[in-house]
This record gives structure tokens, sequence and C-alpha cells, in this order.
């Protein structure tokens, strides 16, 4: 098999944090200045929809867009329909002038904590957890979080499973909610640490789906909004974290096959691999994105470190460039390909895209990563 023959044959594009809130042109409030409370920024959010759509690739090749939870902000009912709108829509009016929406009528979405807030006080919901109404709102506006996927319990949307079937290989996608901290212990406080949570039941869920996949070439996709795992620069040791994906989570995806996750959460993107503790189990690929649109404040000497060419900087400069980067806006794309004539094995490409305040639009890495090949799922 050689690189020759490798051709892509879909690409997934990858969103979140998106934090919106309840108008397009939000108002300053006093939260705008607290860290994680902020709303997304306008500016950032059309230059994100202006990207996307001049990133559309060759006619041939299939997108999908999947968007990793943290629609929103405070989880209100106007901010969901901020969201949908954007997402789904073509057009985003309401404000100074109309812009381009995502128009991707088929991305798939997850929720993240911010998202569980829900119409209540702010204090209240980070003290209580997540409001019954908060669920509600989410399913209000996303009642089918990934059209034509399928889910095992009418009641309950995740997990589901969505089969991309664009080429030789069939991508099949799940979405899993980690929101589920009420049902973790001591669950009170989880929200204002940030916590995630997946339950039991929904693992067991996760299990049954990958047992109705198709007889076919395939390979496995978790999305969730709390990460897997963390890079050593990024975690935080005592919030945000998944309270149990080293006991329960990673070693079930793990011992079904998937090959990678997507999440976001940590507001800074990273990409690792995972060994699993049973050699017979493939490697799993944490991928974690940055915020792609909620406002990110920079200092003078931030901006204009960022302005300078990265080959043109001293080494402890090139050091500094990369932690100020690591900071702004950000969307990825993985483009999926193999060789038609034998998909024994499938290549990943992640393109990174981050937003430049200087230039107002967001950039491409000009060094895609590959990732190691992937063995395809036959049996």
């Amino acid at each position: 098999m050689t690189a020759s023959r490798m051709q892509t044959f879909l690409q997934l594009l990858h969103v979140s944090d998106l934090h919106f809130s309840d108008t397009f042109y939000p108002q300053k409030s006093w939260t705008s200045r607290v860290p994680g409370l902020e709303v997304h920024d306008p500016q950032v959010a059309v230059a994100l929809s202006r990207a996307i759509h001049l990133d559309q690739g060759p006619t041939s090749v299939a997108q999908h867009l999947i968007a990793t939870g943290d629609l929103t902000t405070w989880g209100t009912t106007h901010a969901f329909q901020t969201a949908l709108t954007y997402l789904r829509g073509r057009i985003v009016a309401g404000g100074p002038q109309p812009w381009i929406a995502l128009d991707a009528p088929q991305a798939s979405v997850i929720p993240g904590n911010h998202d569980m807030w829900g119409d209540t006080l702010p204090t209240r919901a980070l003290v209580t957890g997540a409001p019954s109404a908060a669920r509600a709102n989410f399913r209000q506006f996303f009642h089918e979080p990934s059209p034509a996927a399928i889910s095992l319990h009418a009641d309950r949307p995740f997990p589901y499973q969505r089969r991309l079937a664009y080429g030789p290989v069939a991508v099949y996608l799940y979405g899993i909610d980690s929101t589920e901290v009420h049902l973790a212990r001591y669950p009170r406080w989880r929200n204002v640490l940030a916590e995630g949570y997946v339950s039991p039941q929904q693992l067991r869920d996760v299990e049954a789906l990958v047992h109705t996949e198709l007889h076919e070439p395939r390979m496995r996709l978790a999305a969730l909004h709390h990460p897997l795992a963390y890079s050593q620069t990024n975690r935080a040791p005592w919030v945000g974290t998944l309270l149990n994906a080293d006991s329960e989570v990673l070693p079930t995806l793990q011992r079904l096959g998937f090959s990678l996750a997507l999440c976001g959460h940590q507001h800074r993107g990273f990409i690792r691999q995972i060994s699993a503790a049973n050699m017979t189990c493939a490697p799993l690929w944490v991928c974690s994105v940055g915020t792609a649109t909620q406002r990110v404040r920079f200092s003078p000497a931030q901006r204009q470190l960022l302005s300078k060419p990265y080959k043109c900087l001293n080494p402890d400069e090139q050091l500094a460039w990369e932690a100020v980067a690591q900071q702004c806006n950000e969307y990825r794309r993985y483009d999926m390909a193999c060789d038609p004539q034998d998909p024994a094995q499938l290549l990943v490409t992640v393109h990174s895209y981050r937003y430049d305040p200087g230039q107002v639009s967001f950039v491409t890495n000009p060094h895609p990563l590959s990732l190691p090949r992937i063995d395809v799922i036959n049996s």
C-alpha cells in the first residue's frame, strides 16, 4: 500500500466550545471579564464561518461537522437558538448586518457542562449542578443531536451512533454525553469544578450499538466534551476532569476498538496517543481542540508576538509564541484517506486552523500532522 494510492474520502470538521450568548451581538455584562464565563466573539464567529466555507476542498470529498459541547455559556433557550442558527442555518441575522452561518444541517453535536446550566441564576447553576430545565433546553433545539443517527432509547438521545459511509471505509461516529455529573458521587459541587462523568448505562449502550454495525471495512470514532486524557501542559490538577475517564471510559472504548476520540473543554488543543493497558488493544488517539469562538483576550505584548513570523523568532521566543498561540481560537479538519483497492488501513491527516487577531481571520498550520496508520476493522 503506497501513499500515492491513498485517496481522501471524508473530511471531519471539528469545532468545540463556541459559548454562544443569547444574541449574535452580545452586550457587555459583569461576566465579560471573568475567565471561563465569557461568551462568543462575533468577529471570530464571522471569521470561522468564512474560513470553513473557504475550506470546502474538492467537491468530491464529503464533509461532516462535529461540535463537541459548550455550544452556549449559560444554557438558556435564546443561547441555544443562537447556536442552532449558527451551526445548522444559512444566514445569521439580528445585528448590524447579516452574515453567512455554517449551513451544516447534518452537523453532529453533543452537550458540554455549560449547556447544562439552563435558565437559572448563575450561582445556583454552578453550585447545585444542572437544573431540570437544562436538558430540556438542549433537547428543545437539538432534539436530533445528529440527524440520521440511531440511539437505543426514545427518551435518551445519548449515546448515539452515526454511520458516515462516503467511501471504501465507513466511519462510525458515537456521540457520548459527558455531563452526567448528577449521577456521580458527591454531585453537588461537580458543576462548579467543571467536571464530567459518563454513566455506566451509557457505556453499556455504546457497546450494544457497536454490535449493530454492519460487517464492512470501518473505524470507530467517539465524540464527547470532556477530554479522555490531558497533555502535561494543559491539565488543571483539580478542575475540569472526566471523573471516570481512566477507570471506565477509556478501558471501554479501547476494548471496543475505538481509534479516535474528539473532545474540547480545556480551550487548548492537543493530540495524544493513549496506549491500552492490554497490549492486544490498538492505541486510541485523543484529539482535543481549543475554543472555536469564545472571546480570548491578549495583552499588547502577546498580540505583537503573534504578529511575528515563527521562523524569524529565536528559540526562547518560539516557546513563548507557541504558548500564546495555543490559547487562540481554533478549529480542526481531519482528512480520512485509504487505498480504494485495499482499504485495510486508514490515514488520518490533521489540519489545524487558529484565529490570528492581527489578520482577523483563521490561518492554517503549514505543517499538518499525519497520525500513524489505523488498522481498519473488517470482522
